[in-house]
């Protein structure tokens, strides 16, 4: 847990504190995703669809800029073309 999040939380409510601490866990593993090499396109789709489902949805209702909404169309074409069962 960052220092930030440390002083945030001083003074917070116990539901803040604990939604705070499962946004940083959430954001550990995210960090922990990108450090793992896809080695197939199945590996690579997983990699996809967590993207699309918890990244930045504004990728997908066209308030992205130019180049978030070329990663969702990449994203959306790498999970397409995976044919392994999920």
């Amino acid at each position: 847990m960052t220092e930030a999040s440390k002083t945030w939380m001083a003074g917070t409510s116990p539901a803040m504190t604990h939604s705070r601490r499962l946004l940083d866990r959430i954001a550990d593993v995210n960090e922990a995703m990108l450090r793992v090499t896809a080695r197939s396109l199945s590996g690579l789709a997983v990699k996809a669809r967590i993207v699309k489902h918890w990244g930045k949805s504004e990728w997908w209702d066209n308030d992205g800029d130019t180049s978030e909404s070329l990663a969702a169309q990449i994203i959306d074409a790498v999970i397409a073309a995976d044919t392994s069962p999920v």
